[in-house]
């Protein structure tokens, strides 16, 4: 049974107007206002869809069709009985809400038409298991899966730039997720409270993520900062009770509050001398820790950053020379860990990443970083550091930026240094390609002959193009035939204007010469016979032809020339008429100058410039024609 219902703009869904709506079964449509052949579909008022429910690409209502292009705002949310839906491939979007609470829902495919999704679409789906995600998404929406507890796995597509803030918060039964590097930003708490998240890898396509991204992750036990994130988001790692490695990158310049608050498993932590702010109880109660290296680049440390921390096993190792440098909070060391100040450190690092790395080792230090430093106690005055450069896939190790070679390198510490490893590509050239006149060229380039990365790209030449020069016209004579004036390109010798042949002259009487030799198609009798037409012939052509029209001629044109019973070429006067041309006319001069051309008419003229003699060219047909 159909129901219709008038409203007069019921809703508004991404930038869609809804005006009209209709009931068919357990479904509501509500058409579009401002393109009526599209509709919004969602449960009927009143109704609770359970089991499994196929939705409509097209639903028929009072004759007209209509193209479901999107659900609507909490379409079927609260339905616990729904088991599975199937979404058709005419819907491009996604509403506000739209199947929160199903919470007997297992899987749901996203298909690729769809490219947009609002907010809490699946939040409290506990039953899914099982997502496909459309691959024209640019975005996971904010709260998206949060709640879906038995979600284990889920494939991001790389079509997906952001990931909305709390979208996968609380999805307990998550044991991985691949993150494609396609994704720029992670919003707060995407992934709190994700109980079972043992490890997760950011790509450096990564640059800003939110605060407390991973807080309450107990089963996380490692993470690694990509190179391209400058910030630790405020409690980012709260209470993640399980972590026991982190390694920031010498990218990320501050650590927020509270970032890594009760990570009570963490025993070690090397801060890099990229960092220059920690905020307030960053590492607060992380009593695990026994030792914690800080460089002289912090000028801000916050109130009680690490308290919590045990006044006994904790060692802080810190480059500065006082214990309280202008700048930190007076309380920073709030549960009075061991702090060792005016520490040496060798700072190790490498040109490029991706071409090598370089191993650091050494005698009579106090601790090792993660970030290729190895920290030496002040009162130290016989330690060593050896630095040892290894190549990724053969990219050769050329020598450290202050000029040395050796490899490896021993180094007397006498003080805090910093050295690099440079690495470098084997350059193969990319050979020059000439342009032609007609095709591009490219310059010289290089790449490297182990990585294939481009060192100097090869910029496109343009096309040269043709250098013009004129192939003169050749005037036909009685016995020999001319050519039209013509070009060509002196480069690469082709033709830019094709020299057509203009048919010798023959030996010309009084009268116009009937080319072809035969007689006229008209019946023209030898010797003399009459006007077929009943009219006299007053030009006195040579071989008394007959006036094939049957009208007199006029005293100054020639008679008409025939390719076949079709085509009729004749003069009058100073025109030329063609009859029944079905390509285009072109008429000549004796030069092979163009003088005139016509459409392909029934009747087509061209007016010349008076007597002379003239060539007819119309498709494969050429005729000559002359005027007295």
């Amino acid at each position: 049974m159909r129901k219709i219902a008038s409203l007069f703009l019921v809703s508004m869904i991404a930038g869609q107007a809804w005006a009209e709506e209709f009931t068919i079964g357990d479904l509501e449509y509500s058409v579009d206002f401002r393109n009526k052949t599209e509709v919004s579909v969602g449960k009927a008022y009143s109704t609770k869809p359970s089991g499994s429910i196929v939705l409509p690409s097209t639903v028929d209502n009072d004759g007209k069709t209509y193209t479901v292009t999107s659900i609507s705002d909490g379409a079927f949310s609260g339905c616990d009985e729904l088991t599975s839906v199937t979404i058709p491939n005419t819907v491009t979007y996604i509403s506000y809400g739209a199947f929160s609470g199903c919470t007997s829902l297992t899987s749901i495919i996203i298909p690729n038409s769809v490219t947009l999704v609002s907010n809490y679409i699946f939040e409290g789906c506990s039953g899914l298991t099982s997502v496909t995600i459309s691959n024209a998404l640019t975005k996971i929406g904010s709260y998206m899966f949060k709640d879906c507890s038995s979600l284990t796995s889920v494939t991001i597509p790389n079509s997906v730039t952001e990931i909305g803030e709390y979208a996968f918060r609380g999805c307990s039964g998550l044991t991985s997720i691949t993150i494609p590097n396609s994704v720029k930003t992670i919003g707060n708490t995407a992934f709190a409270e994700c109980t079972s998240l043992e490890s997760i890898t950011f790509p450096n396509s990564v640059t800003s993520i939110g605060y407390s991204v991973f807080s309450g992750c107990s089963a996380l036990t490692s993470f690694v900062f990509p190179d391209s994130v400058t910030s630790i988001g405020g409690s980012m790692f709260y209470e993640c009770v399980g972590l026991t490695s982190v390694v920031i990158s010498d990218s990320v310049k501050t650590i927020g509050s509270s970032a890594f608050y009760g990570c009570t498993s963490l025993t070690s932590i090397n801060i890099p001398n990229s960092v220059t702010s920690i905020g307030s109880t960053a590492f607060r109660n992380c009593s695990g820790l026994t030792s914690v290296t800080v460089p002289i680049s912090v000028k801000e440390m916050g109130t009680s950053a690490f308290a919590g921390c045990n006044s006994t096993s904790t060692i802080i190792y810190i480059e500065h020379t006082s214990s309280q440098p202008s700048g930190w909070a007076s309380n920073w060391n709030f549960s009075n860990c061991t702090v060792k100040r005016g520490c040496k450190v060798i700072y190790a690092s490498v040109n490029n990443k991706d071409l090598g790395t370089v191993a650091v080792d050494g005698s009579n230090y106090a601790v090792k970083g993660n970030d290729g430093s190895i920290w030496y106690l002040a009162e130290t005055t016989n330690g060593t550091a050896t630095l040892t450069p290894t190549s990724k896939g053969e990219h050769p190790f050329t020598n450290w930026d202050d000029g040395n070679t050796e490899n490896p390198r021993t180094i007397n510490v006498t003080g805090s240094q910093k050295y690099t490893a440079l690495f470098g590509h084997v350059e193969a050239i990319d050979e020059a390609v000439a342009p032609t006149c007609t095709t591009t060229g490219r310059t010289e380039g290089k790449h490297c002959s182990i990585c294939n990365a481009v060192l100097v790209a090869q910029e496109e030449i343009a096309a040269l193009g043709h250098t013009v020069v004129v192939d003169e016209a050749v005037t036909p004579t009685a016995t020999k035939t001319g050519l039209t004036e013509g070009s060509h390109c002196s480069v690469c010798n082709a033709t830019i204007v094709a020299q057509e042949i203009i048919p010798a002259l023959g030996e010309q009487g009084g009268g116009n010469e009937n080319q072809s030799g035969n007689e006229n198609q008209g019946g023209n009798n030898e010797g003399g016979n009459g006007n077929q037409g009943g009219n006299e012939n007053p030009g006195g052509n040579e071989g008394g032809n007959e006036n094939q029209s049957g009208n007199e001629n006029n005293p100054a044109t020639s008679v008409s020339e025939s390719a076949d019973n079709e085509l009729n070429i004749y003069a009058y006067g100073n025109v030329i008429v063609v009859e029944n041309a079905t390509e285009e006319i072109f008429v000549y001069n004796a030069m092979g100058g163009l003088v005139g051309r016509d459409a392909a008419l029934n009747v087509s003229t061209i007016t010349v410039n008076g007597a002379g003699v003239y060539i007819v060219k119309t498709g494969n047909i050429v005729k000559r024609v002359v005027i007295n």
